[in-house]
């Protein structure tokens, strides 16, 4: 696993309980947690030292209903026990499975690299070049043919988010056993019917629930490379899994020509039929083991010739039969107990690929018979015979299918509709609301029992509360700000109290050019270093009571810097957007020019760079000054335009790939620097020595 962050956890019954950990905490008796890596859908992720082998590793703390659900935890430690074979060098190891009081976590090797989803999006046009891949694809066909036929493993969930890059260079496949794993226990705890997989990079068997195989693996990754050399998967919106089973995507160049990517080097013939046979939507068509397609890219083989450019839609009798029964079968035992079709095994070949077979073998090419009449009767003969056979056999599945819905009214006889998938995504949608329901009351329990004690706190005067200031255990200092739901810091986060944490957490931090004083305000922090700091923050001053179990501490949002300053009304639904589109106001007032003494700034004489400097001002200061040396606005907050540009939660684009810095600094940055609404923008990583961040206090919600 890597130091790159996953999507914000959006589900309440998918968080993941940590209680007061934070970097230096050991858990599971063993791990030492050092820094969040990330967290998504699927878990937490966490960088930690393993003391007992001294060897960093990634821990992955499992979703709560998960780890609370002793079925789903028996069940993933099964498929962990097989993924504990794949010892590859492309291939991200499972070390062991813990669990406690507290939760559960699987550890794992560390990656100290990118994923190929984020190396892409730092391309010209979001895309990769031919070339460029090869030597990844290399090292990723290899691993993948070892996992099939040695380890007897698919992947189910391969995507390039999952294919990742050590800091030297070398790919490794990430989640093999394990994203999937936990997904399909997520569904059965929580009675949800997404499954395992991603539905872009899924093939048509595994759509439909079929056994694993390694054509599925083939498939995702024919649309990985699909999305690398054009930006985007084969199908990326609509209904994504009905164009899976039966549309054809474009070819690579046409779908470059429709995103307008100029730049890039034409795709090669041979990459073209390799992938399209990737697509292919029988797995017979496709190419039958990773090693053959590494060879087909080359250009030392050709492509299957099976039918990867012809649309295969999914036999609709076949399809209603199977659905149907999933839902009896379920409605007959209470739930999804006992359905084993995502197991991790290679299975048999699923009844669609031998009927295709069997078809393909009836109407094969090059028969003698074109040249005897006789045979040529004989053969005219069996097609129609096999033709009434696959006739009868529709026949016969319909008529199972018909069956199988009177089944299902019998034992639901008031359901308002025949139609099975309505029926059942009715039950689901039931089942998912009541659990919700369920999380929801608890939730709301357990938060009012946490602001009943912290409403006795606040009237003790032991911990913040609305409207008054603040002073915490490190003497930051806090005042409210009309317009704002939280305490704001009077001051920049200064470098003191960056050195505690730091130290406190044994986290890196490169000491700036310049001197500065323990009351100067921090930088070459990133953004991740900001929320860290904040939550390192929040989780001692609750341990020591002096912070609410309801409040926290935080990074400003993008608006509410805004509020701060002045800006009652912007254009723009992200920072993107309303960036500089107010140019006529400053954090000082209307004059581009502030007046003296009013902000630390690049002032005539304070830089390098003469070109650069506001003419007629001085501050006194070439680089940082201490933090309140300068005049307060009207709520007594400081340095709101210049010394620092300062962190906020938000991302700066719809992409989200880089995060939002407000306000001016010591030095020029661009034009209109110095208005209120102009924004800088980094990646959450990347560290600045003109970038800080100013604290929050959330006091909860009342």
């Amino acid at each position: 696993m890597s130091a790159e962050d996953s999507p914000t956890i959006s589900d309440s019954q998918f968080e993941v309980s940590l209680g007061n950990v934070g970097p230096g905490t050991v858990v599971f008796g063993r791990y030492k947690l050092m820094q969040e890596l990330g967290r998504g859908g699927m878990g937490v992720v966490w960088l930690a030292q393993d003391e007992k082998v001294d060897v960093p590793v990634a821990l992955k703390f499992l979703p709560d209903i998960v780890a609370r659900d002793s079925e789903s935890v028996d069940e993933l430690k099964r498929e962990l026990r097989r993924g504990l074979n794949l010892t590859h060098p492309g291939i991200v190891r499972v070390y062991s499975f813990e669990q406690d009081n507290s939760g559960a976590a699987i550890a794992m090797e560390y990656v100290d690299g990118p994923t190929l989803s984020s190396l892409k999006l730092k391309q010209d046009s979001q895309c990769f070049d031919v070339e460029e891949l090869m030597p990844l694809i290399e090292q990723l066909c290899a691993a993948l043919d070892y996992a099939h036929f040695e380890a007897k493993i698919v992947h189910r969930d391969l995507k390039p988010r999952n294919l990742m890059l050590t800091s030297k260079g070398r790919l490794k496949i990430a989640d093999f056993g394990v994203a999937t794993s936990i997904s399909d226990t997520v569904s059965r705890a929580s009675m949800r019917k997404d499954g395992s997989g991603t539905p872009p990079y899924m093939s048509p068997q595994q759509a439909f629930g079929e056994n694993p195989s390694p054509g599925d693996d083939i498939y995702s990754l024919g649309a990985t490379l699909y999305e690398l050399i054009t930006s985007r998967p084969p199908f990326y919106q609509g209904n994504i899994l009905a164009q899976v089973q039966q549309r054809v995507p474009p070819a690579l160049s046409e779908r470059r020509e429709v995103l307008k990517i100029a730049g890039k080097k034409p795709v090669p013939p041979e990459w073209e039929a390799a992938i399209s046979s990737c697509l292919s939507k029988l797995a017979e068509d496709r190419p039958q083991r990773a090693g053959e397609l590494f060879d087909i890219l080359r250009g030392l083989r050709a492509a299957p010739v099976g039918g990867h450019t012809d649309v295969h839609p999914i036999n609709p009798a076949l399809t209603a039969s199977a659905v149907v029964r999933v839902g009896v079968d379920r409605i007959k035992s209470g739930g999804d107990e006992g359905d084993t079709r995502h197991g991790g095994d290679v299975g048999e070949p699923d009844e669609m690929t031998v009927r295709g077979k069997a078809v393909k073998a009836a109407v094969a090419p090059e028969s003698p018979a074109k040249r005897n009449p006789a045979a040529a009767l004989s053969v005219l003969g069996l097609l129609i015979a096999v033709g009434g056979g696959i006739w009868w056999w529709q026949q016969q599945e319909l008529e199972r299918s018909h069956a199988v819905l009177r089944e299902v009214q019998a034992l639901v006889p008031s359901a308002p509709t025949p139609d099975p998938e309505v029926f059942l995504k009715k039950q689901a949608e039931e089942q998912a609301a009541r659990v919700a329901a369920r999380e929801a009351a608890a939730k709301k329990a357990a938060e009012t029992k946490m602001r009943s004690a912290d409403d006795e706190a606040m009237a003790a005067g032991k911990i913040p509360k609305a409207g008054a200031p603040w002073q915490n255990s490190m003497q930051m200092k806090f005042a409210a700000v009309p317009g704002i739901d939280a305490l704001v810091g009077v001051f920049e986060a200064r470098v003191q109290d960056y050195r505690t944490f730091a130290a406190e957490t044994k986290r890196p931090w490169t000491p700036t050019e310049f001197v500065q004083g323990d009351e100067h305000p921090v930088v070459n922090v990133s953004w991740i270093d900001a929320v860290s700091f904040c939550e390192w923050l929040t989780n001692k001053e609750r341990a020591e009571g002096t912070l609410g179990k309801t409040q926290r501490y935080r990074l400003l949002s993008d608006p509410e810097w805004s509020r701060m300053v002045g800006l009652k009304q912007e254009i723009g639904d992200t920072p993107q957007g309303r960036d500089r589109k107010v140019k006529e106001i400053y954090p000082w007032g209307t004059a581009p020019v502030p007046p003296s003494g009013a902000e630390n700034l690049a002032g005539e004489g304070e830089t390098a760079n003469a070109e650069k400097e506001l003419i007629g001002y001085r501050d006194g200061y070439t680089h940082t000054a201490p933090v309140g040396h300068f005049q307060a606005s009207a709520e007594g907050l400081y340095d709101l335009g210049g010394n620092v540009s300062e962190w906020v939660e938000d991302w700066f684009d719809p992409e989200q790939t880089e995060r939002t810095a407000r306000g001016a600094a010591y030095l020029y940055i661009s034009g209109f620097d110095r208005c209120s609404s102009f924004r800088w923008h980094l990646p959450p990583d990347e560290p600045s020595d003109f970038i800080g961040f100013r604290v929050a206090l959330d006091l909860g919600k009342p």
